[in-house]
């Protein structure tokens, strides 16, 4: 190994390390963003503590690369692969493997090999004069430690055009621009708290993040609302559904219920259905609560971590939630009469505590572009059911 290339390798070594360190965080601080290659911080959210950044946080494009993974450390040799000193070790040896298809008697080989590259191969068309050998790269030995194979082995080929499709994905990507704060965690500021670009760490995923940078569960229960809803972002976005169910319905107009279908424990629910409610009373099922969350969230422009769930997974978590929301008189449960459902709503306790301090300014002000999301993704999602049958 030259000079050249053990100085690549150990600059590659430190980022994997850092690179680790910004998964398992959400975030790394400003003081330590030069341990990661120049290319990928340019992609990283920063993150300011008053005027000046203080961190630089994982993009929802990330962790949605991350997710689609079955294999995670491939993640950080995509983002290895954003540096183009890195990447032209790879590219030569994607490029000795589509001409080694042009010899094969199948053409589809070849095909299916560019088509796994997808955008990535407008990167080999701009080496094509390299003289390219499928021979083991100076990365090698982080190959291995990684994927438990190097890079131009028979079997690692799905995962080396995999790689270099998600890094030209990544770095093609325009830098969207925003300002996000550091939680505030007097949680005074709500609107900062939950606004665009941030993270939310699932229940099962706590204490991976600083909470300082991603809302998370961050304490036990408490006995004040106030506190258990500060500190556990998930009842608060259970609270204000219900809140939001309940003013709705003052309204005498359009709203929502939330359904137990049969055969559920209100203490274990995790198929919730939302009916959503016309002008002229008519309901509609329009999805499960998860559905409408995940709705809600993606609306809001908040970013699951540390991935993106399906529906069905969330219901799962959902039903240990919905437990805590009925134990802390966050939600209530009555049970429907003859043919009818069961139906969650918000607890008297809660809805008097609502218009009252010290929770009156979160749910009559500060939360209420939250609400508008709820009510405007609910009636939503019922157009689209009633355009599904038509």
């Amino acid at each position: 190994m030259t000079v050249a290339t053990s100085d690549l390798f150990t600059q590659a070594q430190q980022a994997i390390h850092a690179q680790k360190h910004l998964w398992q965080q959400t975030a790394i601080e400003v003081s330590q963003k030069d341990l990661l290659l120049p290319e990928l911080v340019q992609l990283l959210q920063p993150m300011f503590d008053g005027e000046n950044i203080s961190a630089y946080a994982l993009t929802p494009k990330l962790i949605q690369i991350h997710s689609a993974l079955k294999e995670p450390n491939e993640w950080h040799l995509i983002l290895l692969a954003l540096n183009p000193n890195i990447r032209k070790y790879w590219i030569n040896l994607a490029i000795a493997r589509c001409k080694e298809a042009q010899h094969m008697q199948d053409p589809m080989v070849l095909i299916q090999r560019i088509q796994a590259l997808g955008e990535a191969s407008d990167w080999l068309l701009n080496h094509t004069e390299t003289t390219t050998q499928l021979e083991a790269t100076p990365l090698a030995k982080l190959e291995r430690e990684l994927l438990g194979c190097e890079l131009h082995e028979n079997l690692a080929l799905p995962i080396l055009l995999r790689i270099l499709k998600f890094a030209y994905d990544l770095q093609a990507i325009g830098k969207d621009v925003q300002v996000l704060y550091e939680i505030d965690r007097t949680h005074k500021a709500f609107e900062t708290n939950w606004s665009m670009g941030r993270l939310l760490v699932l229940p099962q995923a706590q204490g991976y993040s600083r909470n300082r940078w991603a809302l998370q569960i961050t304490a036990q229960q408490s006995t004040t609302y106030l506190d258990t809803l500060n500190t556990n972002p998930w009842l608060m976005l259970l609270a204000l559904i219900v809140y939001t169910q309940d003013a709705w319905a003052a309204e005498h107009g359009a709203g929502f219920n939330l359904c137990l279908p049969q055969g559920q424990s209100h203490y274990a629910a995790s198929d919730v259905k939302v009916h959503a409610i016309g002008e002229e009373g008519d309901e509609v099922v329009i999805g499960t609560l998860a559905d409408l969350i995940l709705k809600v969230l993606t609306t809001v422009g908040i970013t699951c971590y540390p991935r993106s769930p399906t529906s069905h997974d969330l219901g799962q978590t959902l039903a240990g939630l919905i437990k805590q929301a009925l134990e802390l008189k966050l939600w209530q449960y009555r049970d429907g009469g003859m043919g009818e459902l069961g139906q969650f709503s918000i607890h008297p306790i809660l809805s008097d505590a609502c218009y009252s301090l010290p929770l009156s300014p979160i749910f009559g002000r500060k939360s209420k572009y939250i609400q508008q999301v709820i009510k405007d993704s609910v009636l939503e999602l019922r157009q689209n059911y009633l355009l599904s049958k038509n």
